[in-house]
């Protein structure tokens, strides 16, 4: 953001905001109410992220680091370029890291991150994460990380977390590498990055209003290494999305959008999914307890119905792949929910914000158990292509078959489709 863009008063306004923060003392370094103030981009030293980490696991909490660079313009940290170390771990309980708070946040109602942890300044010989959480009650907001060899969040054994909120989202993206063995590493075994990796019992991490993929320009060749997001060994209850504007992650240009091994009662609820190359969800042993994806029997533009299990609630979403042809089915722009009864459901118009269907769209969908204790979600299900019955035969009731594939428009699935919503007799 160019400084001189703004108002000479409104500069000086912010400006004395931040220059009047208390500064940050070495021989205390967090204040009274737990707040830990983060000063320059140095990798090291008094007033830098590394000092605020060590001073937060050193203070009993809860603590919250936050950012008073005297500047509007975006502040990188190029993490280990004079210690040739990753940041240190989130040790202590209820520590927060908010750089929500750097000036020019929300400045013209611009919420993208001004603080951003890069960690291509290093060739680095261990597999390294850009923040590592070990503790309870964390928070991460306002944070864009990126070009980690490892995971850009990975939260071992960590409860009662937040990633995110409606006000301060996070941008995470390049993480992970080619190379995924390095003989320097505590651990022998392959490395495979990650935006964010949840794993060893981590409870109740709520993950919204993120980008995770890409930068804010939502452009191709950004993705993460595996998977935008990963969850494994017997995480459980863990909250990714909802469905209340604000609060929904948008998962791009990632191999997998979401990928859940060994762990359960994982949410994953009203996000964007787009350009995920092989699945946008993808559950590998016995992960959400293999809860069966709905189908689409009735895609027609004055409503959308199929069957799923009992106790669940169905999502519905457009699949968009106009700029990624080649990718999976996915759940890209969100049209509603649906209760399923008898085993079969239904959503109508109105969708949200005043959507409207057209024949010639693919719609998927996914299932959420009802239970707020289970919360398992299932994948998607194979997309349909819309029907508009208007549209899809002549006046003389004839529904024409003109490719062999397996859906989409002029196909046989299509053809009985449209047969069975226009009224007969129909050819």
């Amino acid at each position: 953001m160019n400084i001189t863009r703004l108002p000479n008063i409104a500069v000086l306004l912010i400006l004395s905001f931040w220059l009047a923060q208390p500064p940050q003392s070495q021989g205390q370094c967090a204040l009274p109410n737990g707040i830990i103030f983060v000063s320059n981009t140095l990798d090291e030293g008094p007033g830098s992220l590394r000092e605020a980490i060590h001073c937060a696991n050193n203070t009993p909490g809860p603590n919250t680091i936050r950012f008073n660079i005297v500047s509007l313009q975006d502040q990188i940290f190029m993490v280990g370029t004079s210690t040739m170390e990753p940041l240190p771990p989130l040790t202590d309980d209820g520590t927060v890291i908010d750089g929500s708070t750097q000036a020019g946040f929300g400045l013209n109602a611009d919420f993208t991150p001004k603080i951003i942890l890069d960690g291509s300044g290093v060739d680095w010989d261990i597999p390294i994460n850009g923040l590592t959480i070990l503790s309870d009650g964390f928070g991460v907001y306002g944070l864009e990380i990126r070009n980690f060899p490892y995971n850009g969040i990975e939260i071992r054994n960590g409860d009662d977390g937040r990633i995110g909120d409606p006000q301060r989202m996070n941008i995470i993206y390049s993480n992970g590498e080619e190379r995924d063995i390095y003989p320097l590493a505590p651990v022998t075994g392959m490395y495979n990055g990650s935006g964010i990796f949840i794993r060893s019992s981590s409870t109740n991490v709520t993950i919204e209003n993120n980008i995770i993929g890409s930068d804010e320009t939502l452009s191709a060749g950004k993705g993460n290494e595996w998977a935008g997001i990963r969850s494994v060994f017997n995480s459980f209850n863990n909250f990714i999305g909802n469905n209340e504007e604000g609060r929904r992650n948008t998962i791009l240009h990632n191999p997998t959008g979401v990928l859940l091994v060994g762990s359960v009662a994982q949410r994953v609820s009203g996000n964007l999914f787009l350009c995920n190359d092989t699945a946008a969800i993808s559950m590998l042993q016995n992960s959400n307890g293999n809860k069966p994806a709905p189908l689409i029997t009735s895609p027609l533009t004055s409503g959308i119905g199929g069957t799923a299990q009992n106790n669940s609630v169905v999502e519905v979403y457009i699949s968009q792949t106009d700029s990624c042809p080649d990718a999976v089915c996915q759940g890209s722009i969100y049209l509603g929910s649906a209760e399923v009864t008898g085993g079969t459901w239904h959503l109508a118009p109105p969708y949200h914000n005043g959507l409207e269907l057209t024949g010639g769209e693919a719609v998927t969908a996914l299932a959420v158990d009802l239970s707020p204790i289970s919360a398992n979600t299932s994948p998607f299900s194979s997309c349909r292509t819309v029907i508009d019955p208007a549209l899809c035969a002549t006046s003389q009731g004839e529904v024409f078959v003109t490719q062999t594939g397996d859906g989409g428009i002029g196909s046989l699935r299509y053809a009985i489709g449209c047969a069975n919503a226009v009224a007969g007799p129909n050819t």
